[in-house]
């Protein structure tokens, strides 16, 4: 079976690669000789009745996550509200929206940010804190927070 890369009315030409001889073409249609199977797929008919049970079996659990999604969405309207309600008084009062809002998302992000170190295990707290203690006082700066936040993700 040969495959090959054509190009459409309107799209230009791709760069293909042409595995017979490995170099890069640029042209209309490359033809590949093969089974269409890449290096990493493994020779097998594919058991229709079990791939239709996995598609079955992940659509029940995208479903439930999204009622627990839903469900907590619920739980969460209460707390939104009062955010919501606190947020008015202050901006009515002559606080600027988008300011107090970005105010807020930066002292979400710090509270994230003084935990994010309690993920990690005995093994990975030691390497952890030389880290810290290498960088020093730049550990306190926000671009060094981000540094740490990043090696501990």
């Amino acid at each position: 079976m040969a495959r090959s890369a054509k190009k459409g009315p309107g799209h230009p030409a791709k760069k293909v690669k042409d595995y017979q001889n490995g170099s890069a073409v640029n042209g209309y249609e490359v033809n590949v000789e093969g089974n269409g199977e890449g290096h990493n797929s493994k020779s097998f008919e594919p058991d229709s009745q079990e791939l239709r049970d996995f598609i079955d079996l992940v659509a029940d659990e995208e479903l439930a996550i999204a009622n627990i999604m839903e469900a907590a969405s619920k739980k969460c309207e209460g707390p939104r509200g009062a955010i919501k309600a606190a947020k008015k008084v202050l901006v009515e009062s002559g606080y600027e929206a988008q300011a107090l809002t970005t105010i807020m998302r930066k002292e979400r992000m710090k509270r994230k940010l003084e935990h994010v170190a309690d993920k990690l295990n005995e093994d990975q707290i030691i390497p952890y804190r030389a880290m810290e203690r290498a960088l020093g006082d730049y550990a306190d700066t926000p671009l060094g927070k981000a540094a740490l936040a990043t090696a501990n993700a």
